[in-house]
Order: C-alpha cells, then sequence, then structure tokens
C-alpha cells in the first residue's frame, strides 16, 4: 500500500481524482490533504474539499496552504470552476477536522516515512516545503503532478494553468531531482469522460448523484465548444498510480519559462537518465471503464454502511 498526500485546489477534477483514490483503498493510504491557491481562493477550495469530505462521510485532515504563489498573483479561474471553484452541487459546510498547524509542519510530519505527493494544483505548497524542510526529501518517495503541456497551452498559446499560476515553484520542484511523473495536458485528452456517461450518474447512487452534479457543470466548458468529452485533468494523476500499463511517457528534464508572453511553458528535453517521467499518451475507454467503476464502488460502500 502506498502512503499519499493531496495536495490540491478543490475544483471539480480534483475531487475527481480524490473520488478514484477513495475508492481503492487497498492501494493508497490517504495520511490527508493540503491545499493551495489555485483554481480558486485557498480558503474557498478548503471549503469545498471540507464539504465533499463532509458528504462523503470523510473524516480526513485539510489543512489550508499557500494563500497566493511565490512572485505572482493569485488568478482564479471561474471561467471553468466558477466563482465557488466547484459550482454545480450545492453541499452544506461539514465538520472536516482540520489540523491546527502549519501546513508544512503537517507535510513535515507526514514525511516522517516514504510518501508520494500527488499535487493537482500549482507547485506552491511544495516548493515551499522543499525550500524550507529539505531533511524531508529523502521520504518524498515520488511527486506526481498534474500540469505543463507537451506541445499547447490552456492559459496562454504554450502556457498549463497550474505551471503558469506559479513558474517559480515549478521550476524548484523540476530542478529539485525527485523522482517526478508529469501528466501534462496531452495525456490529460486521454483521461477524459464522453458526456453520454455523465447523465447516467444521476440519480444512480449517493456517490453518483454528487459525482453527476460535478460533472454536469464541468462539462459544460467543452459542450459549448462542440466536443464530446471533456478531460478530467488531474484524474489522470491517481488513474496513473491505479493503472501504470495504461499510460505512454518519456523520461525528460523539465524547465520552466519564468516570465514574459510564454510564463508557464515547460520546456521538455527528452533524456533516458531525466527524472520527469512525462506521460504523453494512455488508453482513453479502459479509464473511463475503469472510473464508472470506482463510482459505482463508492455507492455501494455508502449503501453498506448506512
Amino acid at each position: 500500500m502506498r502512503n499519499i498526500i493531496f495536495d490540491c485546489d478543490p475544483g471539480h477534477d480534483d475531487i475527481m481524482a480524490i473520488f478514484a483514490a477513495l475508492a481503492n483503498p487497498e492501494e493508497f493510504n490517504i495520511l490527508g490533504f493540503t491545499t493551495v491557491c489555485g483554481n480558486q481562493t485557498s480558503d474557498k477550495v478548503t471549503k469545498n474539499l471540507c464539504r465533499v469530505l463532509s458528504y462523503l462521510d470523510k473524516d480526513y485532515v485539510v489543512v489550508e496552504g499557500e494563500k497566493k504563489p511565490l512572485i505572482y498573483n493569485p488568478e482564479p479561474q471561474p471561467l471553468a470552476h466558477g466563482e465557488s471553484g466547484l459550482d454545480g452541487p450545492i453541499l452544506l459546510d461539514g465538520k472536516i477536522r482540520n489540523k491546527n498547524i502549519n501546513y508544512l509542519e503537517f507535510l513535515e510530519s507526514c514525511l516522517s516515512t516514504k510518501t508520494t505527493i500527488m499535487a493537482l494544483g500549482p507547485l506552491t505548497n511544495i516548493a515551499k516545503l522543499i525550500s524550507e524542510k529539505p531533511h524531508v526529501i529523502p521520504n518524498i518517495e515520488q511527486i506526481v503532478i498534474m500540469g505543463g503541456s507537451i506541445y499547447g497551452g490552456n492559459i496562454l498559446e504554450k502556457s498549463e494553468f497550474n505551471i503558469y499560476a506559479d513558474p517559480h515553484a515549478a521550476k524548484i520542484v523540476f530542478d529539485s531531482g525527485l523522482d517526478i511523473v508529469l501528466a501534462p495536458l496531452e495525456v490529460c485528452d486521454y483521461c477524459s469522460l464522453k458526456h453520454n456517461v455523465i447523465d447516467p450518474f444521476k440519480s444512480k447512487g449517493y456517490v453518483s448523484n454528487l459525482t453527476y452534479e460535478i460533472l454536469e457543470f464541468f462539462s459544460r466548458y467543452s459542450k459549448e465548444r462542440n466536443k464530446d468529452k471533456s478531460p478530467i485533468f488531474d484524474l489522470a494523476c491517481t488513474m496513473y498510480l491505479l493503472h501504470k500499463e495504461a499510460f505512454v511517457g518519456k523520461n525528460a528534464y523539465v524547465d520552466v519559462v519564468l516570465e514574459g508572453e510564454n510564463r508557464g511553458q515547460t520546456i521538455i528535453n527528452y533524456s533516458s537518465d531525466g527524472n520527469v517521467l512525462v506521460l504523453e499518451s494512455a488508453n482513453n475507454e479502459f479509464l473511463q471503464t475503469k472510473f464508472i467503476e470506482y463510482i459505482n464502488r463508492l455507492d455501494l460502500e455508502y449503501k453498506n454502511n448506512r
């Protein structure tokens, strides 16, 4: 079983990545969650995560992380995620246990043993961890990152949002020499859900209902652009750890443009001894089938525990 920490900015796709992990307790020992300013402000994304975990009756530690990038100002993305950062479902405030300590101290405590970090948002928290508590580095087993792009971006022509949001943090992480798996935009296209599989989640079960409400809103962006499926970006990270055989990638060294018109662009230099495994493609049909299976599994768990 792999120890994991989610560092995230929920976010519709973050929640789907978390659902996939929750459906596989035999694979993942979730130590807790840290949040970071990204899709929305840190207070909003923290509330989003707490509300979802409360809905699921999951009592995990959630610690709010950095409120802004290392250098730049926050740039929330309401077009994709709404003003709340998780528009669509109506969720009550939860009573999730928040650790009243600094997020770096929480991460340090988790990293007393080998642990994988699932980095689903800007890399501000992780960069600060590496810089301020370097003694934990040997226990970072791997960092699985959703971010960057090989060819083209989604916030600028050549830049993906998570890296654009805090390129200085991303550079610190990529330059760390740690074992990194990068899920860029291109592989996220292979971790998509066809729109005709979203509607059947409605009224199917307790977790399916929430899945429908989240994805129905999130899929509007792609539907308005006449696409038949929506990439569930962050889901690629969890799916990679569960099904490495479904992914294809190459090792590389990754650099980051820090400023200017290409701010946040990931410069990928392929090399067999590179420390970053850059995922390029995956089996979309297989991953879609597995995701549906995992939501069904969570429905059954909830039903059996009620």
